[in-house]
């Protein structure tokens, strides 16, 4: 990967960042998907890229990947959120998203799971057994949002 290549990818991953950010702040209660999802494309152009897909926001049980109907409108309330960003910047790709929890049913389980990304890149570097990553995605999250199993 020549080094300009490389630096395309880098600002994509930034860009992506702010444009989550912004995405995030304007998930709130009352607020129209519609509405958000038009505010993160105009965002994505002020920045300077591209969408790589369009922005997407899944509620509750459906993980990622939806899209309302063209005549729908969503109004959030007490959904759990996922916003999905992905931006093209000179052909570089960066993709995130971001969990959202307008419930206040969830936030434990919101934060472990970014604690654990955090945790998680906080030990990678070239060579590392994927192995060690899950394990500490696991002791992360154990530690705080344990999950009881029960056996029926």
């Amino acid at each position: 990967m020549n080094k300009q290549y490389k630096q395309d990818f880098v600002q994509a991953g930034k860009l992506a960042g702010i444009v989550r950010a912004y995405g995030k702040s304007l998930i709130v209660k009352g607020a129209s998907y519609n509405e958000v999802i038009n505010k993160i494309m105009q965002k994505i152009e002020e920045v300077g890229a591209k969408p790589a897909f369009p922005p997407q926001i899944a509620l509750d049980d459906i993980a990622a990947h939806f899209l309302p109907q063209p005549d729908q409108d969503i109004i959030f309330s007490e959904q759990v959120v996922k916003l999905d960003i992905g931006v093209s910047y000179n052909g570089a790709i960066g993709d995130c998203a971001v969990t959202i929890d307008l419930s206040g049913k969830f936030e434990k389980l919101v934060q472990a799971a970014e604690s654990a990304l955090l945790a998680a890149e906080s030990i990678i570097k070239v060579g590392l057994p994927i192995r060690e990553i899950g394990k500490i995605i696991d002791k992360t999250i154990v530690n705080i949002a344990p999950i009881k199993f029960s056996h029926k």
